[in-house]
């Protein structure tokens, strides 16, 4: 978090391509070796490459860093062509048996051309969306590829809205998921409305299905700021902000962001959809979509975000940061899985687990 605080700006200002507040920005925060360590953090080395190079500074950066920008560049479009060709493997799988699946996140991101070059993307996953009707057949049919799930425990299995990650041997990793996420981002984006006004996709000779721009954006907002770890609303990541970005940039007046703003509302999530947008403006100069109406309670919140942001030692004392990323997220989930039979085993199980307590380290982090 010490080089997110000291060159966040000049990141920001090399992603919108303000060439000359680059330079000044670089003087005063350490040079390029922090910046780097940032954009590898933060996953947009390439992003940061296809940058400079439209802003014509790659000449005259040191010669290291040019060579292992362009080095990065190159193995993360190689690295994307696999994983391309591994989805449309799946994909075909799935078309055999008459799905379409709906292409999520990243992967939704580079086949819709929100990145222009598919190699700027980089993709931790393979998220796709089926109807929960065809979920058992897909399971199937992905595990007759040879995929299996990093987590096989049936209550997991039952209460999860993805099946536990499918991997295979020198692959990424599937996400299939039959809703987009539990509790309240289950409820503000069923899977159902998404499946519904999804649009066909041709993906070299496989069938799939995107979401609509709505939807794109709503499921992005929905996933950093409700689904993730809590510290992503206070320190959501460059790369979800960059890809908002440039949503915003591709679809322009097809985002219906009155309607957006109506699915938030509805929820009582306003304000989290408000301070999010304050956020991404703050950091990459989104033009506000929408008009908020920012109440001083909203105030407070934004307020208190960005003292964390300056300070983020401060959320270990601060009791709303303490309940919200640890207890608060492990808890939820109680309801569901004492309905299973044999739930109260499966947490006794966890709570005597190393790795349940690893995972409530890491929430904090």
């Amino acid at each position: 978090m010490l080089y997110r605080n000291m060159c966040e700006g000049p990141l920001s200002a090399v992603l919108l391509g303000h060439a000359n507040a680059v330079n000044s920005d670089l003087q005063h925060n350490g040079g390029w070796e922090p910046l780097i360590h940032l954009a590898s953090s933060e996953q947009i080395l390439p992003a940061l490459h296809d940058s400079l190079t439209a802003l014509n500074l790659t000449p005259h950066l040191p010669a290291d860093v040019a060579d292992f920008l362009s080095a990065v560049k190159e193995l993360n479009r190689e690295r994307n062509q696999r994983i391309l060709a591994q989805a449309r493997a799946a994909i075909e799988a799935l078309n055999r048996a008459g799905i379409e699946p709906v292409a999520l996140k990243g992967l939704a991101c580079l086949l819709a051309g929100i990145y222009p070059d598919r190699g700027t993307r980089f993709l931790a996953d393979i998220d796709l969306l089926v109807p929960e009707s065809d979920f058992a057949a897909s399971v199937e049919i992905l595990t007759g590829l040879g995929y299996s799930p990093i987590e096989d425990n049936p209550i997991d299995l039952a209460i999860g809205h993805t099946y536990p990650a499918l991997v295979r041997p020198d692959s990424i990793e599937i996400d299939l998921h039959r809703y987009l996420g539990l509790g309240l981002s289950r409820s503000l984006l069923p899977a159902a409305e998404v499946l519904r006004d999804s649009v066909p996709h041709e993906f070299d000779g496989v069938r799939l299905r995107l979401p609509s721009p709505e939807h794109l954006v709503t499921h992005h907002i929905v996933h950093s700021q409700i689904h993730d770890f809590y510290r992503q609303r206070i320190w959501p990541s460059l790369r979800g902000m960059y890809d908002l970005l440039l949503l915003q940039r591709h679809f322009g007046a097809r985002i219906p962001w009155t309607a957006i703003q109506a699915r938030f509302e509805r929820h009582r999530q306003y304000p989290v959809l408000a301070l999010y947008l304050l956020q991404v403006e703050k950091v990459l100069g989104l033009e506000r979509p929408i008009p908020l109406r920012l109440n001083p309670l909203t105030r407070l919140r934004w307020w208190r975000r960005q003292v964390l942001r300056r300070a983020p030692l401060l959320r270990f004392i601060d009791p709303i940061y303490l309940l919200f990323a640890g207890p608060l997220p492990r808890t939820r989930r109680l309801r569901d899985i004492l309905r299973v039979p044999g739930g109260w085993r499966y947490l006794l199980g966890k709570f005597v687990s190393q790795k349940f307590y690893a995972r409530l380290r890491a929430d904090f982090s």
